[in-house]
């Protein structure tokens, strides 16, 4: 297997193309003074996203309000879409319901059951 050492082009690109990304990370832990860059350094996935001019200046001012980069600014707004989105569907809800009404389990009466509980906070 060859490695960046044993190519010229390669040896000779490498070390700038590291500089650049160094580069780059300090200058977006001095942007949002914070890990950022450590975190970046960790991710292994890239997405590009196409907005028309006016959309991507609108994106880049309320980055700019949270004093985040664009991409630290999507990356939440995509987390927030999507913890908002319910991890199962419909049917599969139903599904787990459905199934549990098909067996008896051992219930009290509600006023045993509140009593019980209430004396277990008291202990």
């Amino acid at each position: 297997m060859q490695g960046i050492g044993d190519d010229p082009a390669l040896t000779t690109v490498y070390p700038l193309f590291v500089a650049a990304v160094s580069i780059h990370l300090l200058e977006v832990e001095v942007l949002t003074g914070d890990n950022t860059a450590d975190i970046l350094i960790s991710m292994s996935k890239r997405l590009q996203v196409l907005f028309d001019e006016g959309e991507f200046e609108e994106i880049k001012g309320v980055a700019a309000r949270h004093q985040m980069t664009v991409a630290d600014w999507v990356r939440g707004a995509l987390r927030e879409a999507r913890q908002a989105e319910p991890r199962f569907s419909d049917t599969r809800k139903l599904t787990a319901v459905r199934e549990a009404t098909r067996f008896e389990y051992p219930v009290a009466d509600i006023d045993q059951m509140l009593s019980e509980t209430e004396s277990g906070y008291q202990e």
